[in-house]
């Protein structure tokens, strides 16, 4: 298993996007499927229904098997199914749907994989149905391969008035199957198939495809979301006051705020690509809530650890516990070897890994096989855990609701739960060590507004803080 996160790794330096000059995206929109979110939007003036532009950078949180259809951006049915238009993913590969009165070419635009939950893809599908043919780009690669799937000539439901409500995050002509990731820099361009240069580059140093500002015109029905403004989430920043309504999102401060600070680009200490959690690392969880929600299953025990890894430094993250019935563990685990062996069953234990934890079920801290108290009683539902951790003195500290336990300082060092092992890189997890039971978190490393303010001299995990 790679180290997601660590530098030099390709899930880092692969990621796309990463630049710590020129454009610099500050905010994303968290979709959460679980909750139904969508953005939708009627037209009330048609514009061209045959070719269009949308464009986004995305990120991908819930993975899933293939026949669960997770829908980007779509257009409605007109009559029976006819006039849809839409991309979407199914499973772990990227799909277009068409359909007309006289055909449905819908499936895969090409044979790859989109399946890393660190990972911001940008997504360009350019429309061109007066002359049967889409392409579709992802990180500047053209993928749409399989002429069988193009679009027949005709006139879609896309930018047609009239009652047609356009929706991104689920199906516009039922309302399921919803996306459960991010989007961020939502460009909608109506009437021209545009490439992706019109929205993004090639870094000169770092050779990577990052963002640029889109320079040119809109059309009647276009669009650009860049969810700066808690006040109106589905703002138009194009000029044309074409905005999206909402549905399912929150900018209520907690766990469900879904204006991140998850963007593609380095731009500051606070705004770059922030740590979720990993769903590739075990099989034992349900994640949700773009991978930032996971819920142990009752088929054996298992540890979910963060996409991100660190090496040195001083960072913080919280963890809020929503149901603790039994063994809830967060803290962090670490490895000395580049990977984890076997199974990953327990924060505090792993499996030829090096655990540092709070079992939660009892306030107990554990680091491998030995427990002590240290909390002093069992945490409630809903106990907000803090975690920060010190690598370049191998200490780490807890706090609970805002109150460091047991005394314990991370500014000063004083009276930290363990002595980390040093030389290891560790990672953010959550565990369950009661097979048979159900224990779920949430967890913000930065990308939400804390709950309590970071110790002085620690650092939010993401892409533009690393060493």
């Amino acid at each position: 298993m790679p180290l997601f996160g660590t530098r030099g790794a390709a899930s880092v330096t692969g990621f796309g996007g990463l630049a710590k000059l020129g454009y610099l995206l500050r905010n994303s929109l968290r979709f959460r499927g679980a909750n139904s979110a969508y953005l939708s939007r009627t037209p009330s003036v048609t514009g061209n229904r045959k070719v269009w532009t949308w464009s986004a950078w995305v990120k991908r949180g819930q993975l899933e098997s293939a026949n669960v259809n997770r829908v980007l951006f779509s257009s409605p049915s007109q009559s029976g199914n006819d006039g849809i238009a839409a991309i979407y993913f199914d499973g772990d590969q990227l799909h277009t749907y068409y359909d007309s009165s006289g055909a449905n070419p819908y499936g895969p635009v090409g044979p790859k994989l989109y399946r890393d939950p660190a990972a911001w893809y940008h997504i360009v599908w350019a429309v061109d149905a007066a002359n049967t043919i889409h392409y579709v780009y992802v990180n500047n690669t053209l993928v749409s391969t399989d002429p069988s799937y193009y679009p027949p000539n005709y006139e879609y439901s896309m930018n047609r008035s009239g009652g047609y409500t356009h929706t991104m995050g689920t199906e516009a002509w039922g309302a399921t199957n919803y996306f459960d990731g991010y989007m961020a820099e939502v460009n909608f361009v109506d009437g021209q198939a545009l490439t992706p240069s019109s929205f993004g580059k090639t870094d000169a140093v770092t050779g990577q495809w990052i963002p640029k500002k889109y320079s040119g015109t809109y059309g009647t029905n276009g669009f650009y979301l860049k969810f700066d403004d808690s006040s109106a989430v589905g703002k138009d920043s194009s000029g044309n006051g074409n905005n999206w309504s909402t549905s399912g999102h929150s900018v209520t401060p907690g766990a469900t705020y879904d204006l991140m600070t998850d963007v593609p680009t380095l731009t500051s200490a606070t705004a770059a690509n922030y740590a979720t959690l990993n769903p590739l690392a075990t099989a034992n969880y349900t994640y949700s809530n773009g991978n930032l929600r996971g819920v142990s299953r009752s088929t054996g025990d298992a540890t979910c650890i963060a996409t991100i890894g660190v090496t040195s430094g001083k960072w913080y993250f919280e963890g809020i516990i929503t149901s603790n019935t039994y063994k809830g563990s967060i803290g962090i685990l670490g490895t000395t070897t580049g990977s984890f062996a076997g199974a990953i069953y327990d924060v505090s234990i792993g499996n030829n890994a090096l655990g540092y934890s709070l079992l939660c079920y009892d306030g107990q801290k554990r680091n491998n096989s030995t427990s002590a108290s240290y909390y002093g009683s069992a945490l409630p539902d809903s106990a907000n855990v803090g975690i920060a951790f010190d690598l370049d003195n191998n200490k780490i500290f807890v706090r609970v609701n805002g109150t460091w336990v047991a005394s314990s300082d991370p500014v000063t060092g004083a009276n930290p739960m363990f002595t980390l092992t040093s030389g290891a890189t560790y990672f953010p997890a959550i565990s369950d060590d009661w097979g048979s039971q159900e224990t779920s978190f949430n967890v913000n490393f930065g990308q939400q507004p804390f709950a309590y303010t970071i110790p002085s001299g620690y650092k939010s995990l993401n892409t533009f803080n690393l060493p």
